[in-house]
């Protein structure tokens, strides 16, 4: 069963929502989507804040929050029930789901669409090939140990075409590589980085 996962801030501003009848969680609805693709104007933030009676801060994070839900339920392809269960589940009104459960479902497909136009199409490792080379001696120098190493890299780039690459380096700067290479290999499985791919994987 797929369902949001909210963080303490999210569930405070959830609950916050109910203070609001479905035609203004409505309204919120419409302005978050609109936000997806426009950065909301201070000025109009400031004026609905003032009409609302509440911080223009408060009312930009149930907005950001509402966008939030839009994209995630895009993302994930979530369904009606799940989407409902993960909201009601943390406090908010089940009239007032309903609402922001048919903003979601109504702008699912064009929000997925919108997403795949804006992935980054990314080169995938398929083949590495490699061979060492060792100079001996020159001309001008008659004892001499040169080692080099010629990595060939096979890619695919999703459309059935093969892109390969030749790196010629010495010892030393593939050791640095390696070592680049480890050290992003760890931060990947940090806890931060784990957030991020979870919000655009």
């Amino acid at each position: 069963m797929v369902q949001l996962h909210f963080n303490d801030r999210q569930k405070e501003t959830i609950i916050f929502l109910n203070s609001f009848d479905d035609s203004i969680i409505g309204e919120f609805c419409r302005i978050s989507t609109e936000s997806i693709h426009k950065e909301i104007n201070s000025k109009t933030l400031n004026n609905a804040a003032a009409k609302l009676n509440i911080p223009p801060m408060q009312l930009k994070e149930m907005l950001d929050l509402i966008a939030w839900i839009i994209i995630e339920g895009a993302r994930l392809s979530i369904n009606e029930k799940e989407l409902q269960e993960s909201m009601i589940i943390v406090g908010l009104k089940n009239e007032l789901a309903n609402v922001i459960v048919a903003s979601v479902m109504n702008n699912m497909h064009l929000l997925q669409n919108y997403m795949s136009n804006m992935r980054i199409n990314t080169l995938s490792y398929n083949n590495l090939e490699w061979r060492l080379d060792v100079k001996l001696a020159t001309r001008s120098v008659l004892e001499l140990l040169e080692p080099e190493v010629i990595l060939k890299f096979d890619f695919d780039d999703g459309k059935n075409k093969k892109e390969v690459k030749i790196l010629q380096t010495d010892v030393v700067n593939l050791n640095n590589l390696t070592n680049n290479l480890e050290e992003a290999l760890n931060e990947i499985k940090s806890n931060h980085c784990r957030r991020v791919f979870r919000n655009i994987v």
